[in-house]
Order: structure tokens, then sequence, then C-alpha cells
């Protein structure tokens, strides 16, 4: 039988197998087996990827080297996506794209401190960022490293943990305005039906949505029958 790491391999027959060990299930250990390979190199290659889709949340990683943006943008479809609204999913998405990956995209995980992370936090409030939006960004990236920390494996601690949202953000930066009648009238003339801004503008004005909110919309969010939109 042989071993690389947590890998082993054994021959069943005329072909090979790759076993590991996936943690404990009732209390009793949980081994992963798969079988039917024709020669011991390729059990254990096989092996070797299975065990790192394991190790890190099946979300496909293969190499222990990744920068914060390849780790993110895979983390953000494969488990992110899934278990938040396409609206939230468009706004983490925009936040990631413009805030996040131009700033700390090409550092590998391994090599974030707390000190390039705040310096970064401080970068984006000079920017002009509000409070609530540092907020959701902060939120974000803390979430995404926890999950590098586990069940990635790929560092031991989260840097950003001890790195607060500087108290000094604004929590407000754009000055609201209420949109009269007459000013949405002008609106309507400029984008009428058909233009694809018409439908997003009525709903904006007619429920008080967020812009977020609002080009995320599916139709499974809508209940025409009781003519109500579910976010």
């Amino acid at each position: 039988m042989a071993k690389t790491a947590q890998i082993r391999t054994r021959k069943r027959g005329k072909t090979f197998s790759y076993i590991f060990e996936a943690g404990k299930l009732n209390g009793k250990r949980k081994v992963v087996e798969k079988g039917g390979f024709p020669t011991k190199s390729a059990a254990l290659k096989a092996g070797l990827l299975a065990y790192a889709d394991f190790l890190h949340g099946n979300i496909g990683i293969v190499s222990e080297s990744i920068s914060l943006a390849d780790f993110m943008a895979q983390w953000l479809d494969k488990v992110v996506a899934a278990n938040v609204k396409p609206s939230s999913m468009q706004t983490y998405l925009s936040h990631f794209k413009n805030h996040i990956a131009p700033h700390l995209g090409e550092v590998k995980v391994q090599e974030l401190t707390p000190i390039m992370l705040d310096k970064w936090l401080r970068r984006l409030l000079q920017k002009g960022l509000a409070k609530n939006t540092l907020s959701v960004i902060y939120t974000l990236i803390h979430n995404a490293l926890n999950y590098v920390v586990y069940p990635a494996q790929l560092i031991s601690s989260n840097p950003i943990a001890a790195i607060k949202v500087p108290k000094n953000a604004p929590r407000n930066v754009v000055k609201r305005t209420i949109i009269t009648p007459e000013r949405f009238s002008a609106l309507l003339e400029k984008y009428p039906f058909g233009t694809p801004f018409y439908i997003p503008l009525l709903l904006l004005y007619h429920t008080g949505m967020r812009l977020g909110e609002t080009l995320g919309l599916s139709w499974s969010d809508i209940d025409f029958a009781k003519k109500k939109i579910n976010l």
C-alpha cells in the first residue's frame, strides 16, 4: 500500500484505489475511497485532487499558493451564490470587483497581514466610502478569509479579525434628495416604455428599493398573484 501525505493507494484485484480520511461522522471515522484506476499513479493523482477538493470546501482549489482574487472568485461562485439572493450577490460582486480585487487581488492569501488590510480599509475611507458600505466590504472579505482558515486550511488565523472599520468613517456620503413627480415624469419622457431604464425607474420610484436590489431582481422574486416583490 502506497501513501503520500493523507492519501493512500492500494491494489484491489487488477485495479487501484485511493483512500483518505474525511473527519468523523457520528463519532466514527469517515473514509473516502474510490477504485477502478488502472495504475497506482492514476489512483494517487485522482486521490490528491479529491482530497484537495474536500480540504478546501469543494471549491476546486488544487494549489496551496493562491491569490486572494482567485480564491474569492471561486468562493463567491461556489459557496456564496448558493446562499444569498441575486440582489445581494450582485452587491458582493460589485464590491469585490471595485474595492477588493484592484487593491489586494494579486496578493497570495498566505501573505496578507493585518497592517496590509488596515491600510487598505483606510484607503477606501479616503476615497469617500460611507461607513455602511465599508462595513459590507469588510464583512465580505472577513467571511472569505474565515473560509481560507477553515475549511480551506490555507492559513491558521484570519488576518483581518483584529482590524475594524474606522470609527471616523462618514455615515452619509451622498446627499439624499426627493425626486418630485414632475422630475420623475421628465425621466420617463427621456426613457419611455421600451427603453432599458423604463421598468427599473418605475420600480425604484414606486417601491423605494435600492439600485442593487432593483437590478438584481429575478422572476422568482415577483409574486404576480399577490402583487408583491420578495427581496
